[in-house]
């Protein structure tokens, strides 16, 4: 079961998930990878162009809003 998209799932979760709440991730450093995450998906083979519209767009919403959120828990207010 070694697909494209496993390992295109592993590299996301290695490499993006993963490493949201290092003290090294910033907000260029997460765009840069999920453009590379992108790219990588957009070179695998999916069946359907709206199911990969639908990883990326969900991928790219809840990478956003956890890595916000986990920023903004420090905050006084």
């Amino acid at each position: 079961m070694h697909s494209p998209i496993r390992n295109w799932l592993i590299w996301v979760n290695s490499n993006i998930i993963l490493e949201l709440g290092s003290v090294t991730m910033n907000e260029k450093r997460l765009g840069v990878l999920l453009r590379i995450a992108t790219n990588m998906l957009d070179k695998a083979p999916v069946d359907d162009n709206i199911v990969r519209i639908e990883i990326l767009s969900n991928l790219r919403r809840n990478v956003w809003k956890e890595y916000f959120n986990i920023y903004s828990e420090d905050l006084p207010f």
